[in-house]
């Protein structure tokens, strides 16, 4: 695992727009780790990454998806190598974490826009430890075979 990495693991998709659908080429997903204990909801570019409820997904959060660890701004250097993270997933988003909201049973609700694609991760404030306030993330999702 990469120092870069803040979190990875794998979940399952459970529902899809349960609100109901607000835009044509992306989705509101709801994923549940596989032991339950992390629970995300991902707005995703549909049109470029098409996923399905009952799909089985991993999504990690890193600083940085270059190799040699420097930090990323943002933008995407052709002439850097990738981290083999970034190399081994199918979507990728960079973003901003915006707020987060603590509850009583030690458990931490992170918010994080990808250019106006949101997020929010909840879980036990231990296995998100590593995300911090305002830091910039970038979002790696790859779907697991069945």
């Amino acid at each position: 695992m990469s120092s870069a990495l803040l979190f990875e693991t794998d979940f399952s998709v459970q529902n899809k727009d349960l609100g109901g659908k607000k835009f044509d080429r992306v989705s509101r997903f709801q994923l549940e780790s596989m032991n339950k204990d992390v629970v995300v909801v991902v707005d995703i570019a549909t049109s470029l990454y098409p996923i399905q409820v009952n799909d089985r997904v991993t999504l990690g959060l890193c600083s940085t998806v270059n190799d040699d660890g420097t930090p990323s701004d943002g933008t995407y250097d052709q002439t850097k190598k990738l981290s083999a993270e970034a190399q081994n997933s199918e979507y990728i988003m960079h973003g901003r974490v915006f707020k987060y909201k603590y509850h009583e049973d030690n458990r931490v609700s992170i918010y994080i826009s990808f250019g106006g694609l949101l997020m929010c991760i909840r879980g036990h404030q231990t296995k998100l430890l590593n995300i911090e306030p305002d830091s910039a993330v970038y979002l790696l999702m790859k779907r697991l075979g069945n």
